[in-house]
């Protein structure tokens, strides 16, 4: 394991080298391995905050309650 590598979870590991990200997902036949650099890093995170603000829209309107300042998703 590289020196600054760290076990996010999931069987998944990350690290940096001053300029892409690396995620690492060790298997039996070898690693799969991801690199993302700044702009793919930033797309990804405004995916993954677009899912997490679909599931918070649904969980609340499962309560009957809305998202304040944003969209509920109606």
């Amino acid at each position: 394991m590289p020196k600054n590598e760290r076990y996010l979870g999931d069987g998944l590991y990350g690290s940096y080298d001053g300029w892409q990200f690396k995620l690492r997902a060790p298997h039996f036949h070898g690693d799969e391995t991801v690199y993302l650099d700044m702009d793919t890093l930033a797309a990804f995170y405004l995916f993954t905050a677009d899912c997490l603000r679909e599931k918070e829209a649904a969980y609340l309107r499962r309560q009957g309650l809305k998202l304040v300042g944003g969209t509920d998703g109606n």
